[in-house]
């Protein structure tokens, strides 16, 4: 997999957004509000709760996840901008 894809790590910041680090330097702020507003299934919006929402991890280097894969977002298509109702906020080049 290219670094570009790799996601090495991801925190929260605030509401439903997370910054993503992958391996090339690339940082995304990812808001994930439009999802769980407009597009999760009820069994997905129980993550949009703070307390769920903040237990997400990294699936191997190539995706996040929440719930032991009930909810997952590929690290690509988040960085790419491809995944529905996930807005990027600041994508910030490496140096």
């Amino acid at each position: 997999m290219s670094k570009a894809y790799q996601l090495i790590q991801a925190e929260f910041v605030k509401d439903h957004v997370l910054r993503l680090c992958y391996a090339d330097g690339v940082e995304i702020l990812a808001d994930f509000g439009p999802y769980f507003k407009d597009l999760a299934t009820p069994k997905e919006r129980v993550f949009a709760r703070p307390e769920r929402f903040k237990r997400f991890k990294i699936y191997g280097d190539h995706a996040l996840e929440w719930g032991h894969s009930a909810l997952v977002f590929s690290a690509e298509r988040l960085r790419k901008g491809r995944s529905p109702g996930v807005l990027l906020l600041r994508p910030k080049a490496a140096a």
